[in-house]
């Protein structure tokens, strides 16, 4: 109720697919909050902004961070499946919670797209940047100009709705 609550700007033109990330859904006998398999709460908090969550496939796989220092091709190519999935079903911007996953998707995303020879422009924020644009602060305070995979698609989108 206390986030419902504190959205003053209903995100409502916006469509997301989410990333959960393992560590807030496993261990499931810690966790206990979440199914790691079809996680659902991070979808719950999207709903809250107004923001429309989009269901993609394998959405609970791992983001492939944990073994990029061993090898870069795996979680590469894993990151490049899941962006695929998610700009099949045309999300226009993918939501995180777990720093790691976020570094992965945003950081890595050019990489990825010279590595495959693919370009998926998909920006990447925190849940808490997606919230705040829903309570009303702007993208300047929310930083998303540090982002790498600059939103300006999404922001001009923002703006229209609500024009």
């Amino acid at each position: 109720e206390k986030i419902k609550d504190s959205v003053k700007k209903p995100l409502s033109s916006l469509r997301v697919a989410q990333h959960t990330g393992c560590h807030l859904v496993r261990p499931k006998k810690l966790i206990e909050k979440d199914d790691p398999e079809n996680p659902t709460l991070l979808k719950e908090l999207i709903k809250l902004t107004g923001a429309k969550p989009l269901d993609y496939m394998d959405e609970a796989e791992c983001c492939g961070n944990p073994i990029i220092g061993v090898n870069e091709s795996i979680p590469f190519q894993m990151a490049k499946e899941k962006l695929e999935h998610i700009r099949a079903v045309g999300a226009q911007a993918l939501i995180t919670v777990c720093p790691f996953c976020h570094m992965m998707y945003d950081l890595n995303q050019p990489r990825i797209e010279r590595a495959f020879n693919e370009k998926f422009n998909i920006p990447v924020l925190h849940y808490p940047q997606l919230l705040g644009l829903a309570m009303g602060f702007t993208p300047e305070e929310l930083l998303l100009n540090e982002l790498r995979v600059k939103p300006a698609d999404l922001l001009n989108e923002f703006q229209r709705g609500r024009e």
